[in-house]
């Protein structure tokens, strides 16, 4: 009985020792959620990525829009949202067009860049261009709908 007693009070405590341990605090900005929609002539635009540049030296924030063209920001991972604050924002959506590689072309042969289609306006892909801002604020819904147009 009393070693059973002991492998309790052991197993306790060791459980105890290793949550304290796990925990470590999180010295990085604070974020808040960022969540909305992109829309292209109307449209909901999936896979795009949207990437919020910070008018400051916050971190930037991106995301990628689902088939309904909805997003969640990300800082510094699993959709933690964005540091409160001013950004620009763009929205790209490229298809990468690879060449062919002829038949006598050796396999080792790195080959120029394969081309970029752009499936949305290129002025949405520089923040100077894009026209699109957006403050990001604590303690309010951060819901941000950004209607794209050519």
């Amino acid at each position: 009985m009393r070693l059973t007693i002991r492998k309790v009070a052991a197993l306790t405590a060791l459980t105890i020792i290793l949550s304290g341990c796990s925990t470590k605090p999180d010295n990085r900005p604070r974020r808040v959620p960022v969540t909305g929609t992109v829309l292209y002539k109307g449209q909901p635009i999936a896979n795009a990525t949207v990437l919020f540049e910070p008018a400051n030296d916050t971190p930037a924030a991106a995301g990628k829009t689902d088939a309904q063209g909805r997003y969640h920001l990300e800082t510094f991972g699993s959709a933690d949202g964005a540091v409160p604050g001013d950004y620009k924002i763009t929205v790209r959506k490229v298809e990468v067009i690879r060449g062919h590689k002829g038949e006598q072309v050796p396999d080792d042969y790195v080959g120029p860049p394969p081309d970029e289609k752009w499936l949305l306006p290129a002025k949405y892909s520089k923040a100077e261009n894009s026209g699109l801002a957006a403050t990001v604020k604590e303690g309010q819904t951060n819901e941000i709908k950004l209607e794209l147009q050519d």
